[in-house]
């Protein structure tokens, strides 16, 4: 955790409906079997001034191969991609910046060893705002005065190919009349987080598994949210020693903070 607040240049912006890099995604809570709202001021401070998450050591191993990220502190702007083709650090962005990138910003520490199947990683995003609404927010719903993101953390370890261990955070998912697609139709079109599997390692999971082990609201520096959990998938290989380690919630999560006046 920064040992030093990590200061930035105060700048304006016209607020969520009007100059926002991105429309405000309008959800009908009534839809999902699970949501987790969060106050304005919340998702601001969140959209705002997140600045990065500290997390345990995240560790894979094929029984063979061994690949580690240590303890720290997940920056945002952060991307770091091991066993690849590159490996490369971006200089931290100011929220000034990060907040305007209209596809998102997407930040990820991920480590694969190039003689096996062995990868783990933690991934973020700038928060994706949804506004909740009880009932259809095009025909006369209303707001409930609670507000969400979409996909914002995940962590994940396992070996490629293998049901992957994972663990993602956002504000609301599974639609209450979800039935699974026939197998000969596409999952990526239906609005679901097993078929939006996450970030990084949605790839590693089969549709025939793709529902969490555990859906469990949480917090995160005391901020609402949902935790996400596709966990004991590691029963297939032999020799295998990977995890996906819990946050301390509440005080992961690291903010900027702005100067006095």
């Amino acid at each position: 955790m920064p040992t030093e607040p990590k200061y930035a240049k105060k700048f304006s912006t016209f607020g969520f409906h009007n100059g926002f890099p991105y429309c405000v995604s309008k959800v009908d809570a009534t839809l999902y079997n699970y949501v987790a709202e969060m106050t304005l001021e919340q998702v601001s401070n969140l959209y705002y001034n997140f600045y990065s998450v500290t997390h345990p050591t995240i560790s894979v191993s094929d029984g063979t191969y061994t690949r580690t990220i240590p303890e720290g502190d997940m920056v945002v702007g952060t991307v770091i991609d091991e066993g690849v083709d590159y490996n490369s650090l971006t200089p931290t962005p100011l929220p000034s910046y990060w907040i305007c990138q209209s596809g998102g910003f997407f930040s990820f520490n991920s480590v694969k060893d190039p003689f096996s199947l062995a990868s783990a990683g933690i991934e973020l995003r700038n928060p994706r705002i949804v506004e909740f609404y009880d009932g259809d927010p095009n025909n006369g719903g209303t707001p409930t005065g609670g507000w969400g993101v979409e996909n914002i953390l995940n962590i994940y370890s396992g070996i490629v190919l293998y049901k992957v261990n994972q663990t993602f955070y956002r504000s609301y998912g599974e639609l209450i009349d979800w039935e699974p697609d026939e197998p000969d139709n596409s999952p990526i079109l239906r609005d679901s987080w097993w078929w939006n599997k996450g970030f990084m390692g949605y790839y590693y999971l089969e549709d025939s598994t793709s529902i969490p082990n555990s859906v469990t609201k949480t917090r995160l520096n005391g901020i609402p949210i949902l935790r996400v959990e596709y966990t004991g998938r590691d029963s297939q290989v032999l020799d295998n020693t990977w995890t996906v380690p819990s946050l301390q919630e509440d005080t992961c999560l690291n903010f900027y903070e702005y100067p006095p006046s």
